[in-house]
């Protein structure tokens, strides 16, 4: 009887030994998980953003203008409507980027109530150009010429900045950007009691310009060829990085 009792208490405590064992492995193991992906959070380094924006004055101007001609045969309207293209790219061109955007002739049609149809009665063409210049004070004279030669209609008149101050500005903010970045990044570091380290990476997101664009109640001016002295707005540029520090 004593020796099947040692047996069963020492079956016991080979038993109790090998899930002691076990349950250390299991604990042992996750510890080293957890160290690892410590280390990986740490390998992933610390990312930062940040975005500075200034505002400038446009040094660009486009205007948007169409010439709009009426007949009873498309050959009517586009010559006529060819004869005042001419003229106006004669003008412009060498003063200013003259570009043709679109051109349109489509079917004149009214309503004809006693057969509740729509009817042909003639032909429009429309021919919309921009012009732009660095001139910005020559915007309103831009316009009389153009209405003088035979425009007809105002579409739009937008400022923005050249590529030229867009690059130039960029750079201005890029390093600015980058300066502050590093600057939060090491007060994060502080904060959280890490050492930063040098940087990874670095990803300059693209600038964003919104031109600022005037377009109401021209048709009537044209009528009227009375022309207000257009001061522009300032514009905000914004431009943005993500940098990634190394920590430790």
């Amino acid at each position: 009887m004593e020796m099947k009792k040692e047996h069963k208490v020492s079956s016991g405590l080979i038993l109790l030994n090998f899930v002691a064992t076990v349950l250390i492995l299991l604990i042992v193991a996750q510890l080293g998980s957890v160290e690892h992906r410590n280390y990986e959070l740490a390998n992933e380094g610390l990312t930062v953003s940040q975005e500075e924006e200034k505002e400038v004055l446009p040094d660009e101007v486009t205007v948007v203008l169409s010439i709009i001609t009426e007949g009873e045969s498309p050959q009517e309207v586009i010559d006529e409507n060819t004869e005042i293209n001419n003229e106006l790219i004669n003008y412009f061109k060498g003063k200013y980027e003259v570009e043709t955007t679109s051109y349109r002739l489509n079917k004149k049609q009214k309503w004809d109530r006693e057969n509740n149809t729509f009817i042909d009665v003639g032909y429009v063409a429309q021919n919309t150009i921009s012009i732009t210049s660095k001139e910005l004070d020559k915007t309103g004279e831009i316009i009389n010429s153009a209405i003088s030669l035979g425009a007809n209609s105002i579409n739009n008149i937008h400022f923005t900045v050249s590529n030229e101050k867009l690059k130039e500005v960029q750079e201005e903010l890029l390093q600015q950007a980058i300066a502050n970045a590093k600057e939060k990044a090491q007060f994060i570091a502080k904060e959280s009691g890490v050492k930063l380290g040098r940087i990874k990476s670095i990803t300059p997101l693209e600038a964003h310009v919104y031109p600022i664009r005037y377009a109401a109640g021209m048709e009537g001016l044209v009528e009227e060829k009375a022309i207000p002295q257009i001061e522009p707005e300032k514009l905000t540029i914004r431009y943005s990085v993500n940098i990634v520090f190394e920590i430790d």
